[in-house]
């Protein structure tokens, strides 16, 4: 997969030298089909990436789990594919919230159904938890106070800062994904992904992933403090 994003940089020079570690790679594009096995053929594919967080470069990426399996469509590069985050953006909603000085990881938030009209968030398991602490919310992936703490932070605000993290793909208005966005409402790539959870890895500094040696290095840009 790599190399066919690579292709047209080959078509202009005689090599590219990537980030990639042939043993990782290797071992990975093994154990991902291992892995997806125990779904019982209700989740057929899959994507895997590794990231140095010192660096930036990515010493495995693994786009799907047989290039070669028409069935699954495994020429597609899920690294780059579209794909509903879920609850992945949890974490950068309460940062900004953080950031802003407008929560606080010991607050207790009420974990209690929320009627929006048309709106009723819930969590995955059905149940809710009465009052938690902001730690044990983002911990336990709660819904209801995911989304107290986005409007708090601001849903303009959240998509920006998150833009701003290299998730690229959040063209829509803030009005569009409204409440919903810290919940996943969206289309992100897998790529941009871990370059926004890189940021998280290295306390509050955003570098661009690396894919290639000859990528420039540029200054991390400090978007949250430590």
């Amino acid at each position: 997969h790599l190399a066919m994003l690579l292709r047209d940089k080959l078509e202009k020079q005689k090599t590219v030298q990537t980030t990639l570690d042939d043993k990782l790679q290797r071992r990975l594009e093994e154990a991902l089909p291992l892995y997806l096995k125990q779904f019982d053929n209700q989740i057929t594919n899959g994507a895997i990436m590794v990231v140095n967080t010192q660096t930036g470069e990515a010493p495995a990426r693994v786009a799907s789990a047989d290039f070669n399996n028409d069935v699954i469509h495994g020429q597609v590069d899920i690294c780059t594919a579209v794909r509903a985050p879920g609850s992945t953006l949890k974490p950068f909603v309460y940062a900004l919230a953080m950031e802003r000085n407008r929560l606080y990881p010991t607050e207790i938030l009420l974990d209690n159904p929320l009627d929006f009209g048309v709106y009723n968030p819930g969590n995955f398991n059905g149940k809710f938890n009465g009052m938690v602490s902001a730690g044990e919310a983002l911990r336990w992936s709660l819904n209801v106070p995911a989304i107290q703490a986005q409007e708090r932070a601001g849903v303009e605000e959240t998509r920006s800062f998150l833009k701003n993290l290299g998730l690229d793909t959040l063209n829509r208005s803030a009005e569009a994904y409204g409440l919903g966005l810290v919940l996943g409402n969206c289309e992100v790539r897998l790529e941009s992904l871990m370059e926004a959870y890189l940021t998280l890895a290295r306390l509050g500094e955003h570098r661009p992933l690396r894919l290639t040696m000859d990528q420039p290095d540029p200054t991390p840009t400090r978007v949250l403090s430590e």
